[in-house]
């Protein structure tokens, strides 16, 4: 009984410490806390799933994804958005490495929101870019209020 209690704690604490794959993490560097991504690119199941030259599938938390590139060592780019969402995030994996290059936010391919992020090979953050800095006095959410209370426009979500 004893044995089987300090086997269900060890397991909730080891459960419970696990990050997942694509978690980011923060390391020490130089003296200040930088910044660190682990997400990789999962080429093999991609390589293994693609046609022609990409890899569409459905998932839970992502929604609809696409997956890209990788041909002659180029980088992959992966998007993904729900069916319900405006928005999808994007991101992109160096090639060589697997590791996230960059991720962000975007509107149908169209135009990219909020804070975008870059990382070298090594998965450190190397820039932070802010892509709503421009239009701080009229921000998306003023725009998609606007066009339901005032121009009672019914807009629909684009497929990737």
């Amino acid at each position: 009984m004893v044995k089987q209690v300090v086997i269900s704690l060890t397991l909730v604490v080891i459960t419970g410490s696990c990050k997942a794959q694509n978690a980011g993490c923060n390391s020490v560097k130089r003296g200040k806390v930088v910044e660190r991504t682990t997400e990789k690119f999962n080429a093999r199941r991609y390589y293994a799933k693609r046609q022609g030259g990409d890899y569409q599938f459905e998932n839970h938390r992502q929604g609809k994804v696409r997956q890209f590139g990788g041909d002659n060592g180029s980088d992959f780019v992966e998007y993904a958005r729900k069916d319900t969402e405006l928005f999808g995030t994007y991101k992109e994996f160096y090639g060589k490495t697997k590791t996230l290059k960059k991720v962000g936010r975007y509107y149908y391919n169209e135009f990219n929101i909020g804070i975008w992020k870059l990382y070298d090979e090594n998965g450190y953050l190397v820039e932070t870019i802010d892509k709503d800095a421009p239009y701080r006095n009229y921000p998306w959410e003023k725009v998609e209020k606007f066009i339901r209370e005032n121009l009672k426009l019914i807009y629909q979500t684009a497929l990737l």
